[in-house]
């Protein structure tokens, strides 16, 4: 992802424009990679002045030369590109005809001609996998239309470039871009007459990033430069150390597609050499093995003839062969020949910078190693590294802060979270089963602008859960606090008990679930019966409680005189209603003028997985000698009981509808 500039969002956006809108400068433009742009005058740029774009020794330039300073203080059109050819002298098929392909890309007038079909096509292989911009392309005129070309990557993914073809004529440029793209199809209507097919990438390394004017280049290849001697020529051991001293070596476990390659090389070169040495001898003992003594892989050979034996006596290594189409042949060490160095690129081209930002480099030669720093005009905020680094293989790339994989932690795994180790990427430290991070403890840490990751590496200790909370009016008994280990609680006599009567000590170190609660219905009864000032926080809790449980009874009589059938459907077992009559000689109970004094009982049920609670129903405001109770059955779950300062309970019951 290239870095951009945009304006900052603390400046403001409406502001900004409208300093921008009145201001009579212009400030930097849009450098592409590979590119640099040339000034009459520093910066900021008055209307009318005029940026040149050129682009680095080797590469082509797609798009305006020049670009102006216009009177709104934007840029003229848009900025070029500079790429290079990575089709020039590849491998090319085609659907039918002569052995024409090659033409399409190779430095002849000739052209690629297929024969009349319904449909026909033409490929090339790149050879690698090249970031495309455009394409161009010169069609014969015997060809047909052009349906559409695809641009295919190694994985088989494919870019269509149709939208972008319309009516091609004699030369045209498309400007269709994908990454990592290994070969190029063009499909045609009918007959197919291409005449030139260039296909133009961005991360591509061009001959003088070589740096080796004393030889010629012939391909740059996987990263790695390929160059031949002119005229001298050499037996294989000074060949070899010739190579050496420019920093490379003859070439070693050379890729299919760098012979390939080669092979094409050579071929378009059109040299008046036949033989030249590659890094590859034969030993008596050993067979074949590479200059560097790593023996070859049989399977990656590209021998013209298989070899026989190497004798005892004999020094032998491989040549390229003209006469063997330029593949691998075996030849005595000791003869004179031209011989061909693979070496790194020394050089990077222009990263290039964002509109509006600006870069300055480490080294003005673009060696190796070296760094672009990167900011912004006032007024603009970076979005992106703010480094790059030329690396070794001739590329400038943004410098990735990686961390690495954490070492190895004993107490447990550790767990990438956002499964990169990247700048800012979190490591999770998480104990074995049965132990937890020791307390005040980070389990994370983060990877730093140093490449470290941040914090120190934790602990485990093994789970205690420590003595198990008490309770009032009960008991407990357990006999161990570590991990899985369990407490019973049990009540005092006359108490009973709500919640869990076993608690169980959890991975987190906690007591699960919590304790419970015991109380007696004594108590309960007296706090409805006897409410006083000392316990107006209580009654409060105990009148909310009445009104809940009243409008349910009067929802539970209207249903009664309805006719319902008094198992109401859909409560299951935890809403049942019975009916108390009492002759009270016609006298409301004590302390109630208006009628029946509403009660609440709750017992435990059979066996002790729920609580039954009883309240009255709207038939006691009609009946006065009659009680309606309606019987409420609730899981433990379902209730909240709290010990208040005073000693008295406090409980909670769900909303239930009959």
């Amino acid at each position: 992802m290239r870095l951009h500039c945009e304006i900052s969002t603390r400046v403001g956006h409406h502001l900004f424009e409208s300093a921008y809108s009145y201001s009579t400068f212009c400030l930097q433009p849009d450098v592409p990679e590979n590119c640099h742009v040339i000034f009459a005058q520093p910066g900021p740029y008055p209307p009318g002045t005029v940026a040149k774009y050129n682009c680095a020794l080797g590469f082509e330039r797609i798009g305006v030369e020049e670009r102006a300073c216009q009177s709104n203080g934007t840029w003229s059109e848009t900025a070029p590109i500079c790429a290079l050819d990575v089709a020039q002298n590849k491998p090319a098929e085609q659907s039918s005809g002569q052995q024409s392909a090659q033409n399409a890309v190779q430095s002849i007038p000739n052209c690629a001609l297929t024969d009349h079909s319904k449909s026909s096509w033409w490929t090339v292989s790149l050879l690698g996998q090249f970031n495309v911009r455009a394409i161009s392309i010169t069609l014969g005129h015997l060809s047909s239309e052009i349906v559409d070309i695809r641009l295919e990557t190694a994985n088989k993914n494919s870019t269509s470039c149709a939208k972008y073809i319309g009516d091609l004529k004699n030369s045209t440029t498309v400007f269709c871009s994908a990454d990592s793209v290994s070969h190029v199809v063009v499909h045609a209507t009918s007959r197919l007459h291409l005449c030139s097919f260039k296909v133009y990438a961005i991360n591509a390394q061009s001959p003088w990033q070589c740096a080796l004017p004393s030889m010629d280049v012939l391909t740059v290849n996987m990263n790695h430069c390929y160059s031949s001697s002119r005229t001298e020529k050499l037996d294989w051991k000074s060949a070899q150390k010739r190579c050496l001293d420019l920093g490379g070596t003859l070439p070693i476990r050379i890729s299919p597609e760098a012979q390939s390659a080669l092979r094409a090389s050579l071929t378009a070169a059109q040299t008046t050499q036949s033989f030249y040495w590659v890094g590859l001898m034969g030993t008596n003992s050993r067979g074949w093995v590479w200059a560097d003594g790593d023996p070859l892989n049989p399977n990656e050979s590209d021998w013209y003839e298989e070899p026989g034996e190497t004798k005892e006596d004999e020094a032998m290594a491989v040549v390229l062969g003209r006469p063997a189409g330029w593949r691998w042949m075996p030849a005595a060490q000791s003869v004179w020949n031209p011989w061909i160095c693979q070496t790194k690129p020394k050089f990077c081209t222009s990263p290039g910078v964002s509109a509006n930002g600006r870069v300055v480099f480490s080294s003005q030669s673009y060696a190796i190693g070296t760094y672009a720093f990167y900011s912004c005009e006032s007024g603009f905020e970076l979005y992106g590294e703010t480094r790059r680094r030329c690396e070794k293989d001739g590329l400038i790339l943004f410098l990735v802060v990686d961390c690495g994989m954490p070492d190895q932690w004993m107490d447990g795994t550790v767990v990438l979270v956002n499964r990169t180790t990247t700048f800012g990427s979190l490591t999770e430290y998480r104990c074995r089963r049965g132990t937890v991070i020791e307390p005040n403890r980070s389990p994370f840490r983060t990877c730093g602008a140093d490449s470290m990751w941040a914090g120190d590496i934790p602990s485990c200790l093994e789970v205690d859960c420590g003595p198990p909370p008490p309770i009032a009016n009960g008991v407990l008994h357990f006999t161990n606090t570590t991990l899985n280990s369990s407490v019973t609680y049990s009540c005092d006599e006359n108490y009973r008990l709500i919640g869990h009567s076993r608690s169980f000590c959890s991975e987190n170190g906690n007591w699960l679930p919590n304790p419970p609660v015991c109380y007696d219905m004594l108590t309960l009864k007296e706090i409805n019966d006897h409410s006083s000032d000392s316990n107006l926080v209580l009654s409060l809790v105990v009148v909310v409680l009445l009104v809940v449980l009243l409008l349910v009874a009067l929802k539970a009589s209207h249903h009664r005189f309805g006719g319902n059938n008094p198992m109401v459907p859909g409560f299951n077992s935890w809403l049942r209603r019975n009916v108390a009559c009492h002759d009270n000689g016609g006298k409301s109970p004590a302390g109630s003028s208006d009628g029946p004094r509403p009660l609440v009982y709750a017992t435990p049920s059979q066996p002790m997985d729920s609580m039954i609670y009883y309240a009255p129903t709207g038939l006691s405001m009609v009946e006065s000698s009659c009680v309606s109770m309606t019987q409420f059955e609730v899981p433990p779950s379902m209730v909240s009981v709290q010990r208040l300062p005073n000693g008295m309970v406090s409980v909670r019951l769900p909303t239930v509808h009959p």
